[in-house]
């Protein structure tokens, strides 16, 4: 199991409770909330301590507090991906998407929360799960040159909507 699985395990088998700690720390960076950064501390630094091939903190501390928006796994199944499978099938609903999703791969940084929390609870509504490992591997390089995550979630949305056969 990588510490990846690890982390992401950790925030699974966390109570409602906890979750719900995590979710009201929403777009609050990481020292805000004494409570929330305590219980981040008990699972990203006690991964940390073992290995320090751990994912980076605050990609981790993302992941953290998107996951209780949408706690359903998928064992393959990105944000890309899932958020294609949404795409209406209006041509302006479509366009619609579209920009949103793009609007989400251009997001940096503290401007990435929102927007992805909306993803991940609509495809939370939807009954649509996230590989959440993977999710936290993208976001770990999502700000690093190159845009490598970026550009493979702009891949995976293509060949998704051209699977669900959209024209646009």
């Amino acid at each position: 199991m990588t510490v990846s699985q690890r982390y992401i395990a950790k925030l699974e088998a966390l109570g409602p409770g906890d979750r719900g700690l995590l979710r009201s720390c929403a777009d609050a960076p990481l020292n805000q909330d004494v409570i929330g950064f305590d219980l981040f501390t008990a699972l990203w630094w006690a991964l940390r301590n073992e290995t320090p091939r751990v994912p980076a903190r605050e990609p981790s501390w993302l992941v953290a507090k998107l996951f209780p928006w949408n706690p359903i796994i998928a064992g393959r199944g990105s944000v890309a991906t899932g958020l294609a499978r949404l795409a209406p099938r209006r041509p302006e609903d479509y366009r619609r998407q579209r920009a949103r999703f793009e609007s989400l791969l251009s997001a940096t940084g503290r401007s990435l929360e929102p927007p992805l929390r909306e993803a991940i609870r609509r495809l939370h509504n939807e009954g649509v799960g996230i590989d959440w490992v993977s999710l936290l591997d993208d976001l770990t390089g999502w700000d690093k040159p190159g845009k490598w995550p970026q550009r493979k979630w702009a891949e995976e949305w293509h060949y998704a909507v051209k699977g669900n056969r959209h024209a646009y």
